[in-house]
Formats: C-alpha cells, sequence, structure tokens
C-alpha cells in the first residue's frame, strides 16, 4: 500500500526524469484515447455495433497501442517481455472492466452524450493504468518475480 507522501510524489514527479515520464505517459495517453474514440465511432457508424461492443473491440487497439509505447518509451523499461507482458494485461483486464462498467452504465444515462461517456470512462481508466504500470507493470528491479 503507497503511503500518502507516494500518492503525493506520483501525481507532483520531483525529478525532471519523474516529470517527462508524466509527460510521456500524457503523450500516450492522448494519442491513444483519438485512437479509441475514432475506432469506436467507426465501429459504430461503418459497422453498426452496439456502444459497449465497439468500445470493447477499440479498448484491445488501445491496449497494443499502449503497451509497446509505454514499455519502449513511457517507461523505458527493461523488465522482461515474459514478466511485463501478464502484469500489462491484468492491468488491462483491469481497466476494460473499468471502463465497460462506465460506459454499460453511462450510455443509457446519457444516450445523447456518448462521448462524454466514453471521456468519463477513459479518465478514470488513465489513472488505475499509470499507477500499475509506474509501480507494477514496467518497474525495473533487480529482484526475482
Amino acid at each position: 500500500m503507497m503511503t500518502p507522501a507516494e500518492v503525493l510524489r506520483v501525481l507532483w514527479p520531483r525529478t525532471r526524469a519523474e516529470r517527462w515520464q508524466l509527460v510521456r505517459y500524457a503523450v500516450v495517453g492522448i494519442s491513444a484515447t483519438g485512437v479509441y474514440l475514432l475506432c469506436v465511432h467507426l465501429l459504430r457508424e461503418h459497422a453498426g455495433l452496439t456502444m459497449t461492443a465497439a468500445a470493447s473491440i477499440a479498448f484491445i487497439v488501445v491496449v497494443i497501442m499502449n503497451y509497446v509505447l509505454h514499455y519502449y518509451w513511457t517507461f523505458e523499461s527493461s523488465r522482461p517481455h515474459v514478466s511485463s507482458i501478464p502484469r500489462f494485461i491484468v492491468t488491462a483486464t483491469g481497466g476494460m472492466l473499468i471502463n465497460l462498467t462506465v460506459v454499460s452504465l453511462g450510455a443509457p444515462l446519457l444516450p445523447q452524450a456518448p462521448t462524454v461517456v466514453l471521456l468519463a470512462g477513459c479518465g478514470i481508466v488513465v489513472a488505475w493504468n499509470y499507477l500499475m504500470s509506474r509501480f507494477w507493470v514496467f518497474l525495473d528491479s533487480p529482484r526475482a518475480d
């Protein structure tokens, strides 16, 4: 469990390297959000899928994109893929469940504002993914898993 000081350090990185890591995370996240919204739109409008189905497929596309970009660029991890990929899948699955819950509950409540529902889901998932990625998925550690 993180201490309040550790939580504050995550929210307000102290070193230049930590700040740039957060900036890189934001760049990847903003790009992923754009890809996600575009995929959902295309799948709904051109494939006739429901919001939940389109969001699920788009989420998988974004998960793959995020792993590659975060591993090599955001976190510059040297953790072996055999270790980081299962952790990333667990984190992404948790994020997908969070996202689907928000979309499933929000879409009927705001049928005229699907983008608002999608962005709400994205916002919650972004925080979840950053914390899990930084402190578990891509954390380079000399100890054995």
